[in-house]
C-alpha cells in the first residue's frame, strides 16, 4: 500500500530545510539533506538537488545556512519563532484534511 507523501517547494521546502539543518554542525551534502527532509515524510519534486540547492542559496543569504565548502553546508541557530513556524508549517503540510465535508444536517 502506497502512501501519499506531499511535495514542498517554496517557502515549505525552506521551511523543511531550515527544521532538518537547525544546529547541524556536522557538515551535510545536498544529497543528505533530501534524504533528511524527505525523512519528514515530504516529497521534493523532480530535479531534488536543484530545489534543495536553490533554497541552501536562499537561506545563506539570510544567514540561516552556512556553506562551508562545495556542496557541504551547516546550519545556525535560528528563532525560536522561526523553529516553531517551520515545524508547524511541515506538520500541517503532511496532515490529512479531515472533517472537510460536514452532513448538511450538522
Amino acid at each position: 500500500m502506497m502512501h501519499y507523501r506531499p511535495e514542498v517547494t517554496g517557502i515549505l521546502l525552506r521551511y523543511a530545510l531550515l527544521d532538518v539543518m537547525h544546529g547541524v554542525a556536522q557538515p551535510a551534502s545536498i544529497d543528505e539533506i533530501v534524504r533528511a527532509i524527505e525523512g519528514l515524510g515530504v516529497e521534493i519534486p523532480a530535479r531534488k538537488g536543484k530545489w534543495v540547492s536553490d533554497a541552501l542559496r536562499t537561506e545563506h543569504k539570510k544567514g540561516r545556512i552556512i556553506r562551508v565548502g562545495r556542496n557541504r553546508y551547516v546550519g545556525t541557530e535560528i528563532p525560536r519563532s522561526t523553529r516553531y513556524r517551520a515545524k508547524r508549517s511541515i506538520r500541517d503540510h503532511r496532515a490529512p484534511v479531515e472533517g472537510t465535508f460536514r452532513d448538511a444536517a450538522g
